[in-house]
């Protein structure tokens, strides 16, 4: 028998998408955006905030210099104040896990408080004077990535940090100290422009450099969690010919490594800016793409698969993609992707929104003729209708009907559950106890992402919902 839950709960999500990847969403419109500069890098918060950091000086017509922070609707959160903010350009970001921002770029101060090259911002936008880098890295730094337990790894042109050795790559504890457990000792002999860390805390590099610490390693390499490298990841000769190197790498949920950027040949095989390796370091023969006329700048692979490719080509074979392109997973060219006549100038950065959409961003000043000032909100994946599960525990099946608004929960035992509803704040909005098949009216919520959390006493299954 049905069990009924109160209509209290209102609207959680309707994941049935009718818009075709490619397409941009007409919802997000950051007025004439970021003035003649890039926008180096985009990160999207929990709560569907957008960070935008770059080169520009102005946003929307405002004095607003090098970072911003974007509503979902894409105008400026004027909550985020960061004052006269960074002396230089912000080339990329992080977020803890609290919230905080992590900034890395050129500047050397943040309103007038010296900072060298990378700050930690509250998220009001305030400078956090908690986080004490020392004298900080002695170059430069163009990446950042942040771990599960908060420590930062950062990557540049720097050959110490706080007066101790570090070549280009080293790893912060939270607080901004440096962790001695992370030693790069010599390290690359080039940039690296790329990081990505796997589930078992092995961090997978690409860059311009050709060895690590005096070791052959070909634009792209794999480091463990002391920083050595791991030999167990054999390119063989990687990427020696023609090249600027790996710009961006991404990982499928198999362990396989999606690699791009400007290069021709992968030990030994000719290939066309765009690889993808299986967990071993080895070319995976598998994956077929047609040539890429120009540098790819990122990758990101679709929870189907699919892989969303943009930078500065203007074509994948004989087929025009002006700077943005979808694939299938074997590589071909995903013909269901239609961006039209894309992006007029190069896409930097493109990031994942929500089930179904991405931020991009980059020195375009239109998309598919739509005028939109180096940021966008794209449709990347149409999605079946099927919340995403966040976690690998299944108490129950869970389906949503967009012509009902009806959401359906089927437990997998005869036995009670608890279903909880958050917003991406994780403040409550409402909690009941049922058994059985359960099914609940949901009318009403504002657009944004939530979670339904169902409990049976000893496992926890959390599903994710996006209201559009």
């Amino acid at each position: 028998m049905k069990t009924f839950i109160s209509t209290i709960v209102l609207v959680l999500a309707s994941l049935t998408i009718t818009a075709q990847p490619g397409t941009l969403d007409p919802t997000f419109n950051p007025g004439s955006g970021a003035n003649n500069e890039y926008v180096r890098r985009t990160l999207v918060q929990p709560d569907g905030k957008i960070l935008v950091c770059g080169t520009f000086t102005q946003f929307n017509g405002q004095n607003k210099a090098y970072l911003v922070r974007l509503n979902q609707d894409g105008s400026l959160d004027e909550t985020f104040n960061t004052g006269n903010g960074f002396n230089a350009a912000v080339v990329d970001i992080g977020l803890q896990s609290d919230g905080k921002i992590i900034a890395v770029g050129s500047f050397a101060n943040f309103n007038g408080t010296p900072t060298e090259r990378i700050a930690r911002l509250n998220t009001s936008g305030t400078l956090d004077g908690s986080f004490n880098i020392g004298l900080g890295p002695n170059g430069s730094v163009a990446r950042v990535l942040i771990d599960p337990s908060d420590r930062i790894y950062i990557a540049g042109n720097f050959t110490l940090f706080n007066g101790t050795f570090r070549t280009r790559i080293a790893r912060l504890q939270p607080s901004g100290s440096l962790d001695n457990g992370f030693d790069s000792s010599v390290g690359p002999d080039g940039l690296v422009y790329a990081m990505a860390l796997q589930p078992d805390g092995k961090l997978i590099i690409g860059g311009s450099f050709q060895n690590y610490n005096n070791t052959p390693a070909g634009r792209i390499a794999r480091l463990t969690g002391t920083g050595a490298l791991d030999n167990s990841f054999s390119t063989g000769t990687g990427i020696v010919s023609n090249v600027v190197g790996v710009m961006s790498i991404d990982l499928q949920q198999d362990g396989k490594i999606i690699a791009g950027g400007k290069f021709d040949n992968f030990n030994g095989t000719t290939v066309s800016n765009l690889v993808r390796l299986h967990s071993n370091g080895q070319l995976d023969a598998q994956f077929s793409t047609a040539a890429f006329n120009e540098q790819i700048e990122s990758v990101y692979v679709l929870p189907s698969g699919k892989v969303i490719i943009v930078g500065r080509f203007t074509a994948v074979g004989s087929t025009s993609r002006n700077r943005i392109a979808g694939l299938n997973a074997n590589g071909t060219l995903d013909a269901s992707f239609n961006p039209g006549t894309g992006s007029n100038s190069i896409v930097n950065h493109l990031v994942k929104y929500d089930q179904s959409k991405a931020i991009i961003g980059g020195y375009f000043t239109t998309y598919n003729g739509t005028s939109r000032g180096r940021v966008a909100r794209i449709n990347v994946e149409a999605v079946s209708g099927m919340p995403e599960n966040e976690n690998n525990v299944k108490l129950a099946d869970c389906s949503w009907s967009n012509n009902s608004q009806i959401f359906s929960i089927k437990p997998r035992k005869d036995n009670k559950l608890e279903i909880s509803v958050l917003d991406v704040n994780g403040h409550l909005i409402f909690r009941q106890s049922f058994s059985g098949e359960s099914v609940i009216p949901l009318f009403g919520l504002k657009g944004g992402t939530y979670h339904c959390v169902l409990r049976d006493g000893r496992e926890v299954q959390t599903v994710r919902f996006i209201k559009l």
